[in-house]
């Protein structure tokens, strides 16, 4: 069972540190089901390693999980004898939720089939769709860096009056929407697109 508990887990968790004094299976019986069977069997080979990198989602207090990263390591005496084992939390939800919403966002980017494309603040194109390659024909190994303006069809000097005119519309009311915007085909062809803008 555990040995000593910090008193910050009250921040952390929203547990009083005697809680897991008091129980022997407080830790283990709030690990969550899905993760609990890859951090026994990592706990397992400590003995060899002395220390191992863990990150799992724990029962918080208030009935939510949080990912946890836990690095944990094998104390030993003066003889080499296994003491016992010290671990110490860093909350890394947000990372993890962060890293969920990019590749949800990434799903939806490659298999919707309208046009998205996602630029800088400069203008320069960093992501693009199957759905922007089926309508403009650019590929995305073809247009990734460029700038939007390269397939807007009245050019340079316009499409930076039009992006003043929705970088005004988002930062005021989180989204610009043009009914008729018209850009260019990789074959030159025009192409009249009815396009929403917004800040991700």
């Amino acid at each position: 069972g555990t040995t000593y508990m910090s008193e910050n887990v009250r921040l952390l968790l929203g547990y009083e540190p005697q809680d897991f004094l008091d129980n022997p299976r407080f830790w283990s019986d709030r690990l969550h089901a899905e993760d609990a069977p890859r951090v026994f069997a990592d706990l397992s080979g400590i003995s060899e390693k002395g220390h191992c990198q863990l990150e799992y989602r724990f029962l918080h207090a208030d009935g939510s999980y949080r990912w946890m990263s836990d690095m944990v390591n094998l104390k030993v005496d003066g003889k080499g004898q296994h003491r016992e084992i010290a671990g110490s939390w860093i909350d890394v939800t947000a990372e993890h939720e962060a890293k969920e919403r990019d590749q949800r966002y990434a799903a939806i980017l490659k298999t919707t089939f309208d046009a998205v494309h996602v630029t800088d603040f400069e203008g320069g194109v960093r992501e693009w769709s199957e759905g922007a390659e089926r309508l403009f024909g650019y590929t995305e190994q073809e247009i990734i860096g460029k700038d939007a303006a390269s397939f807007y069809a009245d050019g340079v000097d316009a499409y930076g009056a039009l992006r003043k005119e929705m970088c005004e519309a988002i930062l005021k009311g989180g989204k610009w929407r043009g009914d008729e915007v018209v850009y260019r085909h990789k074959d030159g062809a025009p192409r009249t697109c009815r396009a929403i803008a917004f800040m991700l």
